[in-house]
């Protein structure tokens, strides 16, 4: 009997990895660590401020994962999905307040779309 599931990664949705997601760090290119820009999601939220770091995350959100993203993995047989989180994204700090408001509602959003499509949800404190 096979009891292997089928499972997937959305990594750079909620936890910004410039290797996973370099088009939100084009913006920084030829600039370095001492202009206070790094390669992460803190140095993102610091560089750009609350207001338009959290314009860009909000735009970048409702177009990473759509619902018919969630329909698609669900119909080729996905079983899990495994959703990297910050330990920002439900306390902010430093940083990361403004900039990621409404990231703990589109991640509600993920887990009611994925119930309703049959999937389950890994949600993984990946960076504290």
């Amino acid at each position: 009997m096979n009891t292997a599931t089928v499972g997937t990664n959305i990594g750079g949705w909620m936890v910004l990895e410039p290797w996973i997601t370099p088009s939100m760090f084009y913006r920084f290119l030829g600039k370095t660590h001492s202009d206070g820009i790094g390669a992460d999601q803190y140095t993102f939220c610091e560089a750009l401020g609350p207001e338009e770091g959290n314009k860009v995350l909000r735009a970048h959100w409702d177009t990473w994962i759509t619902e018919e993203t969630l329909y698609d993995l669900a119909k080729r047989g996905v079983e899990w999905i495994r959703v990297p989180i910050g330990d920002w994204t439900i306390n902010q700090y430093g940083p990361y307040v403004g900039c990621t408001d409404g990231a703990k509602e589109k991640i509600e959003w993920l887990l009611d779309v994925s119930d309703q499509l049959g999937l389950k949800v890994w949600l993984d404190l990946h960076a504290i």
